[in-house]
């Protein structure tokens, strides 16, 4: 189950993303800086508000998506060395739906065994879904993100761990838009993180969640249409 689009912005050259990348905020003044280091939280926000509104449904420039997130960062305030967390995050995309007269409400955290079932739900209904990798303050664990080294194979079909060159993530938000299941690696994420689509295992994460963090700090943004 994937999104049939999402938010893609070219550079100067030409070159297309998936979804935003924070270190696009290159300035030294001091909002450019927190961005850069911790607004992983407010692109996530801008990228889910520009495919809500289909603003995604065509291909923005790097300096038409820089303003967007800096009128978004009004609203969601990135607190350098902070960042924000999942409840403040639900809150202030509330205050967002609220004052754009958008019909929608969010709420974060949801027991393990409910996840699965709430991405499935949100992208049922063209919703992408944010979620986090937390912190793990007290572990050196992280997540495995998975990307295809040849960039013209992006399909879930194409996901070959064997293949595939590997980042990793903690203390991170991300975009979730694909949910599937693979024989022999279980369910499959695909999200986007730093501009670029990568992929994750549904069990790593879950395991991750289990031995270095927490269901608070991991989680999701749970958005649903009230009208």
């Amino acid at each position: 189950m994937q999104l049939s689009r999402y938010v893609e912005i070219t550079d100067k050259y030409s070159y297309g993303s998936y979804g935003g990348n924070q270190t696009w905020f290159t300035g030294t003044d001091k909002k450019s800086t927190a961005i850069r280091g911790y607004g992983c939280g407010l692109v996530a926000a801008a990228d889910l508000i520009l495919h809500l509104r289909k603003a995604d449904q065509e291909t923005m420039n790097q300096e038409t998506y820089i303003n967007r997130l800096r009128y978004l960062e009004h609203f969601f305030h990135v607190r350098n060395h902070f960042g924000m967390n999942g409840f403040m995050l639900a809150i202030k995309m509330n205050l967002y739906f609220l004052t754009h007269s958008m019909p929608y409400l969010a709420c974060w955290g949801f027991y393990p065994f409910d996840m699965k079932n709430r991405i499935q739900t949100m992208l049922k209904k063209d919703i992408p879904v944010i979620f986090s990798v937390g912190p793990g303050y007290f572990s050196s664990r992280v997540v495995k993100l998975y990307r295809s080294k040849n960039l013209r194979e992006d399909s879930i079909l194409d996901f070959d761990i064997e293949k595939c060159a590997v980042n990793r993530a903690k203390d991170h938000f991300m975009v979730i838009t694909g949910i599937d299941d693979l024989p022999g690696m279980g369910t499959v994420l695909t999200v986007s993180s730093w501009g670029k689509k990568y992929w994750i295992l549904w069990d790593d994460y879950q395991n991750y969640i289990r031995r270095a963090d927490n269901y608070l700090f991991s989680s999701i943004l749970y958005i649903r249409p009230f009208r």
